[in-house]
């Protein structure tokens, strides 16, 4: 992806910053560094994490302008409605589902800052 500067040169974007709707890029991360996280445990696989990360993925696309706390009690409360299809309790998976929000409305906040650093516009970050 190639952004024009305000001082009209191109700047591509890095070939490995995956863009905020790119979860064929999460899942990768997540299968490659779930074990690593706090809130996993040992005897469970990816498998058993992964609707957690998608859930938090495509909540993050859609709550991205709220913080967490804001979110979460929807997110939960969606979660739990649809548990039959997700699988296991929201106490067991918020943590995989935060952690995977957090990561896309990070990155969504660094590409604002970032669009807002080239662009000179702080009205942008909003």
């Amino acid at each position: 992806m190639i952004g024009t500067a305000k001082d009209g040169t191109h700047r591509a974007r890095p070939a490995d910053a995956p863009t905020v709707a790119d979860w064929a890029a999460d899942e990768r991360w997540w299968r490659e560094h779930y074990r690593s996280r706090p809130y996993v445990d040992a005897t469970r696989t990816f498998a058993d994490y992964a609707a957690a990360y998608r859930y938090g993925f495509d909540a993050a696309r859609r709550t991205a302008h709220q913080r967490w706390r804001e979110a979460e009690p929807v997110l939960r409360n969606d979660w739990e409605a649809s548990r039959a299809t997700l699988g296991a309790s929201w106490s067991m998976m918020c943590g995989a589902v935060q952690d995977a929000w957090s990561r896309v409305t990070s990155r969504e906040r660094e590409q604002r800052r970032r669009r807002a650093s080239i662009h000179g516009d702080a009205m942008l970050l909003v």
